[in-house]
């Protein structure tokens, strides 16, 4: 997958909401994304001055944003301009989200990161002098689901496109650990990545190794629903507490027209796990995702475009064709 397209940022007159600005200009400028930043007021004049200060402050780093003034209620107009103007990630401030707030619901900025149709970058707002220049070393949480590879997919192709160095975490038994990283490393395509694995609470170690790391990537499962307020859902706390800037990759309740041309991954249609696929030409193929061999799920193969059965390490290509056995039958399609 490529990595992010259209940026949008909300904009509010603070120190604070200007060091998110910069980062989604920042971001939009390595990316060769375009950027919009909105305020939600009811001040024409006021919501006049703080868009125009942000919009200079994009083109000083080389970016320009469109701009939109709103109304409405904050949390859900942001959410919703994400949705009407087609952005694949949403950038925010932590003001709100920390260690003394880190479980009280509320805040506009947890309410966001909660419910946010796209990927949401949260950026540590509170010490701009001592925020790493830019994201070199990249932590990916991940604990073998096929919702923690989408997330490590989406946080692969950033640091892909930003020339970051990726470090994959999982924490629990170590011989598990050992599998899964090596097996979600060889999905991203195989180079070099630093491989960790920890013993204890998910949360608490991805966050501590987060202080190496310049961002950390999590999916948003159990983010979304009645979980969002159990204490122990990682992403919610790793949100809330890890010391650098967390991207939460919108992971469940996938559905196959969030893929963008060329992408694959795995969606629930009418129960069933179905291996979806979009051609840069606009055609679609939907084949069971159950490997033919032994009926484990495959997994999509970013970069070579391939199906992927973690098991046996049988391939297929994107319309379910064998290409590696020891699976010998094609992918069926749905409803064969």
């Amino acid at each position: 997958m490529s990595a992010y397209r259209h940026i949008l940022v909300g904009a509010h007159g603070t120190a604070t909401s200007a060091v998110a600005e910069e980062v989604a200009a920042r971001l939009a400028n390595q990316l060769g994304a375009s950027l919009t930043t909105i305020h939600v007021g009811h001040d024409p004049a006021a919501g006049a001055g703080i868009l125009n200060e942000a919009a200079e402050r994009a083109r000083r780093l080389g970016v320009e944003a469109e701009t939109a003034q709103l109304r409405g209620e904050i949390a859900q107009t942001i959410m919703t301009a994400a949705t009407e103007r087609l952005a694949d990630l949403l950038v925010i401030g932590d003001h709100g989200i920390g260690s003394g707030n880190r479980f009280a619901m509320g805040g506009i900025p947890d309410q966001v990161a909660h419910e946010s149709p796209i990927d949401i970058l949260v950026v540590r707002t509170s010490d701009p002098q001592n925020r790493p220049p830019g994201y070199r070393r990249v932590l990916i949480g991940t604990d073998g689901s096929l919702t923690a590879h989408q997330a490590a997919r989406h946080g692969h192709a950033l640091a892909q496109a930003l020339g970051a160095a990726i470090s994959l975490i999982f924490v629990g038994d170590p011989l598990i650990g050992d599998i899964v990283l090596r097996d979600t490393a060889a999905r991203l395509g195989g180079e070099e990545m630093n491989l960790i694995v920890d013993k204890g609470n998910p949360a608490v170690k991805i966050s501590k190794a987060a202080g190496d790391h310049d961002l950390v990537v999590v999916g948003s499962k159990g983010m979304t629903g009645s979980r969002r307020y159990i204490q122990r859902v990682v992403p919610n706390r790793v949100a809330h507490e890890a010391p650098r800037d967390v991207l939460i990759a919108k992971t469940v309740g996938r559905q196959f027209f969030d893929l963008r041309p060329g992408e694959g991954a795995v969606v629930e249609v009418e129960g069933e796990r179905v291996a979806a696929y979009l051609h840069d030409d606009g055609s679609t193929y939907l084949v069971s995702a159950r490997c033919t061999h032994m009926g484990c799920v495959v997994g999509w193969n970013s970069r070579a475009r391939t199906w992927d059965c973690p098991c046996h390490g049988s391939r297929y290509d994107y319309a379910g064709a064998v290409i590696n056995g020891p699976a010998a039958r094609p992918l069926p399609p749905v409803g064969s």
